[in-house]
């Protein structure tokens, strides 16, 4: 990987742990929740920080500190239409602290509003964004999914499917925006039709074995693709037509606990990022889903806490938690693997 390639940034002290990061690609900005630790639940005396890097530069251009138990920031979509960034926060069954969403407005970074997702919601894990309705739906691990109106902040629609093992880890929406793919760390994949908030069908494709850690969809709205968190990890190929698998891709040794997938359809590939060290961005062939390489990435003994990748100028951002965090710039060469 060329020299120039590779850039990195430190952030400031008391940003130790990356829960989330977001990509603008329209502004080249990103977004980047930090916490104090990887704690999982919120903290009543804690404050999540979001800071916000130009990436052109890879300076530090903003940071805005959220009050006292609005945290962690688990998962987060960016909407253009409203300019705004939508995070949402774990909770803490143990204290009834229901998981939260948090509106951010861009450029600014200016805190509008924070909603709470129920009183019996907590454990935000995935979100998907549904632009024509101007909703965001909310999947949590402890089995739930939440619709949620963007525009007045509010809960529309909620479903419990609290079954064993139903952690919503991972999720694609259709290119129409009529069904949502909530896939499970357990190795299921449920349909749910989002216009009624009822579940049409679910798959089970593995059992005893590590289920889906993260997912992307072709913008054809043929296939999605589902990356699981094994050793060695595994690629799911799931016909959205029929509701089946249609290949399945097994990586090879050491190439496992996939992070995330990134689909770039105009240059035939999709990547998926191998989280176990040493790092690995894994490279499938979108029309034949078959492998093309690896790139690994550019160091060797700590895992990435969290990812995000500007597609169209095929750069990819990783970060790793320390005292503080460091975010890292990875530019992917065209020719690479």
């Amino acid at each position: 990987m060329a020299k120039d390639s590779y850039h990195e940034i430190t952030l400031s002290p008391g940003e130790n742990a990356v829960t989330s990061m977001l990509v603008d690609s329209k502004h080249r900005m990103l977004y980047v929740a930090t916490a104090e630790s990887n704690f999982r639940y919120s903290l009543e005396i804690s404050s999540a920080h979001i800071v916000a890097i130009r990436t052109s530069d890879l300076e530090k251009t903003g940071n805005l500190v959220l009050p006292a138990g609005e945290n962690p920031l688990s998962t987060g979509i960016i909407d253009s239409s409203s300019e705004a960034l939508y995070f949402g926060t774990y909770g803490d069954p143990n204290r009834s602290v229901p998981a939260r969403v948090i509106k951010v407005q861009i450029p600014g970074l200016k805190l509008r509003q924070a909603a709470d997702l129920g009183k019996t919601t907590f454990g935000v894990s995935s979100v998907l964004l549904d632009s024509t309705h101007n909703a965001g739906y909310f999947g949590t691990l402890f089995g739930n999914v939440v619709g949620f109106q963007l525009s007045d902040m509010s809960v529309f629609a909620s479903l419990g499917l609290q079954r064993e093992d139903n952690a919503f880890t991972t999720a694609v929406i259709d290119p129409a925006g009529t069904y949502g793919y909530f896939a499970t760390i357990s190795g299921n994949i449920i349909k749910i039709r989002l216009s009624d908030f009822s579940p049409v069908a679910n798959l089970t494709l593995f059992r005893k074995e590590k289920g889906f850690t993260c997912a992307v969809i072709d913008p054809s709205g043929d296939y999605a693709y589902f990356g699981t968190g094994g050793s060695p990890a595994k690629i799911v190929r799931l016909s959205l037509l029929t509701f089946s698998a249609h290949g399945i891709i097994t990586l090879n040794p050491g190439e496992s606990k996939l992070q995330a997938g990134y689909m770039d359809a105009a240059n035939d590939v999709i990547y998926f990022v191998s989280a176990q060290a040493p790092a690995k961005l894994i490279t499938i062939q979108r029309s034949s889903f078959k492998r093309k390489g690896v790139i690994p990435l550019p160091f060797s003994n700590q895992m990435p806490s969290c990812t995000a990748m500007d597609i169209p100028r095929k750069t990819l951002y990783f970060a790793i938690d320390d005292q503080p965090a460091k975010i890292n710039q990875i530019r992917i060469d065209v020719h690479s693997p």
